[in-house]
């Protein structure tokens, strides 16, 4: 007999009609036993079996809340101008006293000014891309293996992408609407 132990009910999943689903038809059918250790809820126990729907209904609801409320202050914190991802983008880098906040990383800006001065004189972003290559500038991905004592010395390093460029060009960080 096989055995699914979860923490809870809610970790077997989000949506309460699939997770009535493993509990009542698929995991009976094919005799595995299911345990979710804080909810004391154990397949093998009838007296169980009554209020596992309810919890299904009611873990859904609050993964759907919190997700609206993480939603909410996100939007919130965007709107007031604060950086709200994980890492900064090529030309910042996190300040480390407030975290929602960029500060000019001054080993990579130049290279974001350069893109922006090429595209100024007219260059598309095939032929930015191109200079780029030709005169040996490190793409952002390298700068980082760089940073961190990961160098990988190959040719691909300095393949820079146009859609890459378009990026830099079209980004509101870039533009000054992120602070």
């Amino acid at each position: 007999m096989a055995t699914v132990i979860t923490k809870d009910q809610s970790r077997l999943g989000r949506n309460h009609i699939e997770t009535g689903t493993y509990m009542e038809i698929f995991f009976p059918e094919h005799g595995v036993r299911y345990i979710a250790i804080n909810d004391g809820y154990d397949s093998n126990e009838q007296s169980q079996m009554d209020i596992a729907p309810f919890r299904n209904i009611i873990n859904e609801m609050y993964a759907k809340d919190t997700s609206r409320k993480i939603k909410s202050a996100l939007r919130t914190r965007k709107k007031s101008g604060k950086y709200i991802s994980s890492g900064a983008p090529f030309g910042y880098q996190k300040d480390p006293a407030d975290h929602n906040h960029l500060v000019i990383d001054p080993n990579t800006a130049p290279v974001v000014e350069y893109i922006y001065s090429m595209a100024e004189e007219g260059l598309g972003l095939h032929r930015i891309a191109k200079r780029l290559h030709d005169e040996k500038v490190l793409k952002p991905c390298y700068y980082k293996k760089e940073m961190f004592g990961r160098f990988i010395d190959d040719e691909k390093m300095y393949d820079w992408d146009s859609a890459y460029i378009s990026q830099v060009l079209h980004s509101p960080v870039y533009a000054g609407h992120i602070i």
